[in-house]
């Protein structure tokens, strides 16, 4: 019994001595690969026998591969994910805004508003001039331009986000978490499958890299909760609601029939509440882009009313009273409704060199205006693209704190999880050693077991 007992022992040495190799090669083999958690064989002691002098080893087998995975880490790694992604994409969709209302690092209509103002101020000692008088139509059209121009670009990048037909980033982003949790499902029925059942049952590894990958991207657009159930499934919710549970996900939808972004779900038309994640922060910039289109056609209509007011109490050159200079009643299709210099109303008296309304005109720009903020009409386009540019300085600020954060748990979860090649090395020649041993053991009961022979 003895030698035979000895020979089985460097026999199931010589398997987990393979079974480990195998393992450390597939660590190697995997280096540097996002998502992959390296893994371990386990050794656990084979069932003793028991002979007259005690119990005796049969050594070792291994019992289970595991993954180094460290629970808290992942969870602070996925925080931070959701938090970095809100962040990035509502600085980006600034940075945009910001390209579009300050395209060289300031104000365009800032500067023909006040050309239009210089203008007039010229007009006003020349009120006779066909040249100043064409100049003050050339910049008038320059101001509803680039009111146009400004109303076009930020709805783009407002509907880029989303639009009323529901179509858009966030829909595009709505469809990959659908498609991400169908797969997630779909990887728990296999999980369960394969740790369940009553033969052959192990631990999925490589499975679980693979939903664990899933779960990562999906949290860059959402703010998910993930609990591993006893069957090994994952439960991930949002808001309260499930999003994928054991082999079934529901899928979410966008609304904009209220006029901004809203969420319901599938299953139930339920609203879904989403509070972080790039869909938070994407909502974040639709709605910033919304104001920021309020904010310049309550621009254009004021500075349309001031001018036109004003402009009407003058008279022009063929001594008829002053009509409407702006029309500012279509966002985004502001125009200049004098089409020729005589009708300029310059005059307040009908004097001949009179060109005080064009003064009147000035002052009335250059006063304070409750719907803006009690800004002028001077000021107000600086003090918009500064309240711009100071939103984004803040929001790149908080994107790259949560970019950083982002960095240190992965470096964290590559210290725990990754694999180091040096170590690998290390253990394989470890494994080596064991295997050589254990091949010594089975050579030197061969040559025992052939002595024990010939004595027959």
């Amino acid at each position: 019994m003895g030698l035979n007992l000895t020979l089985e022992v460097g026999r199931t040495s010589l398997i987990s001595r393979q079974q480990q190799l195998a393992v450390v090669a597939n660590n190697l083999a995997n280096a540097g690969k996002t998502g992959y958690h390296k893994q371990d064989a386990i050794l656990n002691n084979n069932m003793p026998v028991t002979t007259n002098i005690g119990q005796m080893g049969t050594g070792a087998h291994v019992e289970a591969i595991v993954r180094a995975f460290d629970q808290a880490l992942e969870n602070n790694l996925q925080t931070a994910i959701t938090q970095s992604g809100e962040d990035s994409i509502y600085a980006q969709k600034l940075n945009s805004i910001e390209a579009a209302t300050a395209p060289d690092g300031s104000s365009r209509l800032a500067e023909i508003i006040t050309d239009f103002g210089s203008s007039l101020q010229t007009l006003s000692t020349q009120p006779e001039s066909t040249d100043a008088r064409e100049t003050v139509l050339f910049y008038a059209e320059s101001v509803t331009s680039e009111f146009n121009r400004l109303h076009g670009d930020i709805l783009t990048i407002r509907d880029n986000i989303a639009d009323a037909s529901n179509t858009g980033e966030i829909a595009d982003k709505l469809n990959e978490i659908n498609r991400l949790a169908g797969e997630i499902a779909q990887l728990n029925d296999d999980i369960s499958f394969q740790e369940s059942r009553l033969f052959n049952a192990g631990i999925a590894n490589d499975l679980r890299d693979e939903r664990d990958s899933l779960v990562k991207q999906i949290a860059q657009y959402v703010d998910i909760t993930v609990t591993e159930e006893t069957d090994y499934t994952y439960t991930v919710t949002l808001g309260g609601h499930e999003l994928v549970s054991g082999g079934t996900s529901d899928s979410l939808n966008l609304d904009m029939s209220g006029g901004s972004p809203a969420f319901s779900w599938t299953s139930d038309s339920s609203a879904a509440a989403i509070s972080s994640g790039e869909i938070f922060g994407l909502v974040q910039a639709f709605n910033h882009a919304d104001t920021l289109l309020t904010d310049y056609e309550t621009f254009a209509a004021q500075l349309s009313t001031i001018v036109n007011t004003q402009h009407n109490l003058g008279t022009d050159l063929n001594g008829a009273p002053g009509a409407d200079l702006f029309d500012a009643s279509t966002p985004g299709a502001m125009q200049v409704l004098i089409s020729t210099p005589d009708e300029l109303a310059a005059s307040l008296t009908a004097a001949i060199g009179d060109g005080s309304n064009m003064l009147a005109i000035w002052d009335a720009m250059n006063s304070s205006v409750a719907a803006l903020n009690q800004d002028s009409v001077f000021e107000h386009s600086n003090n918009l693209v500064d309240a711009i540019a100071l939103e984004f300085r803040n929001a790149k600020s908080r994107a790259s704190v949560s970019e950083s954060s982002v960095l240190l748990f992965t470096e964290a979860v590559q210290r725990n999880s990754g694999v180091n090649v040096d170590e690998e090395m290390i253990g394989m020649l470890e494994v080596q050693r064991g295997f050589q041993a254990a091949a010594r053991v089975v050579t030197t009961v061969d040559e025992l077991l052939g002595i024990v022979i010939g004595l027959v």
